[in-house]
């Protein structure tokens, strides 16, 4: 005697499976957002590392030693932030020189508080100490989706530390 499943059966299990498969899905993109903001936020973090170890070794910039920069919303721009060194100029003053601009990945931007400082938020960190030299906390927040990550730089340290808020 042969035995198989009957059309009834087979319908309920692709119905449980389409009804399993439906509840699945939209958590996805939520995972990719989340996933992307959290890896962008390490890519920033990684960076401002990067200036830290470049104003510890005393790097040079066009034969200069020099102070090194970070600065998040540059000119407002939610889209960005860009790392520079600073030398002096000469004549008292200070340029950027070796800018480098960095785009976000995939629609991530800075919370708009940023932009309400003007030229951003900007971090210098001393050539001899690698700390920042106005020993000021600062934090900005990066957003995706509805999801938001806090990026903070210790005033004090240097440390860079990033904190998931939703």
């Amino acid at each position: 005697m042969k035995k198989a499943f009957t059309l009834i059966e087979i319908l309920l299990v692709v119905s449980i499976i389409a009804i399993l498969s439906a509840s699945v899905v939209p958590n996805v993109g939520k995972y990719a957002d989340i996933n992307t903001l959290s890896q962008t936020a390490q890519n920033i973090s990684t960076n401002v590392e990067l200036v830290k170890f470049k104003a510890l070794s005393g790097a040079y910039s066009n034969g200069n030693r020099a102070n090194w920069g970070v600065t998040f919303c540059p000119g407002g721009d939610t889209s960005k932030y860009k790392m520079y060194a600073l030398v002096d100029d000469g004549n008292g003053g200070v340029i950027e020189e070796g800018v480098r601009e960095i785009d976000l990945d995939n629609n991530v931007t800075f919370d708009s508080s940023c932009v309400n400082l003007g030229n951003g938020i900007v971090v210098i960190f001393d050539r001899l100490t690698s700390r920042p030299k106005d020993a000021v906390t600062k934090s900005v927040d990066l957003l995706k989706s509805g999801y938001q990550v806090k990026l903070t730089v210790d005033g004090i340290t240097g440390k860079v530390g990033v904190t998931k808020i939703k």
